[in-house]
């Protein structure tokens, strides 16, 4: 997959990471897998509070999606609300519980991959909307 690609695809997941924080998601990681995946050049996972905060932040990012004329390729496990994976193509979106999340440790897995994955954003100790609106004046 093409840089140009892969740079579209993180611009996509840094207008999902704001969807995303307006609905409160904790935790977000945004990864660059373009050189070690076949399917996708970027992945977000996120954890929710809850199952219906899962679900929430489903429908919104699924809302938000449609609005901006982005083609949804798919979702898995809504059924669940544990896990419901969003493909966006060349992103892939990850809304976790966080026992799943603990369990699964998709960051481990990726970046164990190949160490040339880079992790975009970690954020933990900073407030999304705050890291946002310094990322974006830049």
């Amino acid at each position: 997959m093409g840089r140009r690609k892969a740079l579209n695809a993180v611009a996509l997941g840094k207008r999902v990471l704001q969807i995303l924080d307006e609905v409160k998601a904790v935790d977000p990681v945004l990864m660059d897998v373009g050189s070690i995946s076949g399917f996708a050049d970027a992945m977000i996972v996120v954890t929710g509070t809850s199952s219906r905060h899962i679900r929430s932040m489903h429908d919104a990012l699924i809302l938000s999606v449609k609005e901006m004329g982005i083609r949804l390729m798919g979702v898995e496990g809504k059924e669940s609300n544990d896990w419901i994976l969003v493909d966006l193509g060349d992103l892939i979106v990850h809304l976790m519980r966080k026992e799943a999340r603990e369990f699964y440790d998709l960051e481990k897995f990726w970046s164990n991959q190949n160490r040339s994955c880079k992790m975009y954003f970690k954020l933990t100790f900073v407030s999304i909307s705050k890291f946002l609106q310094l990322i974006l004046r830049n």
